[in-house]
């Protein structure tokens, strides 16, 4: 009987074992799925938001007046007046970050240098002395105080050379040590000509999506233990009563039987069979 019992036990844990891999790579992939969806849909909204918000600012850009600016250096009446909207604009809105940038070789990203960058009272409260003066330089690298690294930067200058007919809005999210996980969206500035003269870019901050996702995979983890320990619980149950029940049933009655007829060789006339109770249609 040790051994029957051993292999009932082996069959059962097999079957245990077999189910909780299956369910185990369920919710994974479900868990999966759902971060993915949630990741591109939380992060579409934030696109439409930067976009929106990037098209209003550009609407006070004077691509002409930015372009003499640039090649004189000198800061205009209407340069500060553009500057002032930019810097309004970053006091009411939810931007962490509004500046226009310049390249004056699009092929040579390094070479980048600030026309605007737009103050709030939270930039003051931090640098009383925040200020950056017309064509200074950025710091391109991939060092602690560097604005943008060496990728990032080459797809803004390349911007430079779109079309106006076909100019979009593009975006970069970027991990950054100094200002942490943001989303850049930038489009490019044009004079009245068609050259593009700079880039309007904004950076938006990305933590609150991280951390709602990091609150989310917390959920998918604790539901997919739950999910995972239910369904355990019912298909053991459903293993137990319609699969190994009634197989120790046949094997109880068919070990009996063999048991029989070594005992009443002489007279098969006294085997008798117990009868297995059905309850399904499939045996």
């Amino acid at each position: 009987m040790k051994p029957d019992r051993n292999k009932r036990r082996k069959l059962q844990t097999r079957l245990i074992l077999f189910c909780t891999l299956f369910a185990l790579l369920l919710a994974t992939f479900i868990g999966g799925y759902g971060y993915s969806v949630h990741t591109s849909s939380m992060m579409e909204r934030y696109q439409v938001y930067a976009e929106t918000q990037l098209y209003q600012a550009l609407s006070w850009m004077d691509g002409d007046e930015l372009a003499r600016s640039i090649a004189t250096g000198d800061m205009s009446e209407s340069y500060y007046n553009q500057k002032t909207a930019l810097d309004l604009f970053l006091e009411y809105s939810e931007i962490s970050s509004l500046y226009v940038v310049h390249f004056p070789d699009p092929t040579d990203f390094r070479t980048m240098n600030y026309v605007i960058s737009a103050t709030s009272s939270a930039i003051l409260a931090e640098d009383p002395d925040f200020f950056t003066a017309i064509n200074t330089p950025g710091v391109i690298g991939d060092t602690a105080d560097a604005d943008y690294d060496e990728e990032t930067a080459s797809l803004i200058a390349l911007s430079m050379l779109d079309q106006p007919e076909t100019a979009t809005v593009q975006f970069i999210d970027n991990d950054t040590e100094l200002y942490g996980y943001v989303l850049t969206a930038y489009v490019p500035i044009f004079a009245s000509d068609g050259r593009a003269v700079s880039i309007l870019a904004l950076d938006l901050s990305m933590e609150a999506i991280r951390e709602t996702m990091r609150s989310y995979l917390l959920s998918v983890a604790l539901g997919t233990v739950l999910i995972l320990a239910i369904f355990l619980l019912g298909f053991i149950y459903f293993l137990n009563r319609f699969v190994i029940s009634p197989i120790r049933s046949l094997s109880r009655s068919a070990r009996d039987f063999v048991a029989q007829s070594d005992r009443v060789k002489d007279d098969p006339a006294q085997l008798s069979f117990k009868s297995v109770p059905v309850h399904t249609k499939d045996e």
